[in-house]
């Protein structure tokens, strides 16, 4: 095997492991439980949306992927690469450190996502949104006009 490997000099295997890696997919148990990671080809294809189209199930070594809305022709098939349960800043993180890009699409530039919410102090039902969900810097208001930076 190492013979095999001579043929290629270190950069370019080490970037031959990054394509494989930013491409795989988890893989779960029926339990929930983190398996490991698969290769999918076609499934690999799909671009990253905070709010996507589709739901992918592996069965054993089988992906089935399947659309969670009604999908028009010319419409991009899209998948989350990164849990859309987690806040936009760390899903944003998680993005740019695992898959190496900025997420700019409508729900991590909404001022009205919840799970960047963080509940008022100041008034018994609102949340302190961030005015400029992309600036990691912004300044949080609740509709109250409290407001946190």
């Amino acid at each position: 095997l190492k013979e095999e490997f001579q043929a290629y000099s270190e950069p370019e295997i080490i970037e031959a492991l990054g394509y494989l890696d930013v491409n795989c997919l988890a893989v779960r148990g029926s339990d929930g439980v983190y398996r490991g990671r698969g290769i999918y080809p076609v499934a690999s294809l799909m671009n990253h949306s905070c709010i996507c189209n589709t739901r992918n199930i592996i069965d054993g070594t089988r992906l089935q992927c399947y659309a969670t809305v009604k999908i028009n022709e010319g419409d991009a098939i899209t998948t989350h690469y990164a849990s859309p349960l987690l806040p936009i800043n760390l899903r944003r993180e998680k993005l740019m450190s695992r898959w190496f890009f900025e997420c700019e699409c409508m729900r991590c530039s909404s001022t009205q996502d919840l799970t960047s919410g963080v509940k008022c102090d100041n008034c018994s039902n609102g949340y302190l949104l961030p005015e400029q969900p992309l600036n990691q810097e912004s300044l949080y208001r609740c509709g109250c006009g409290n407001e946190c930076p």
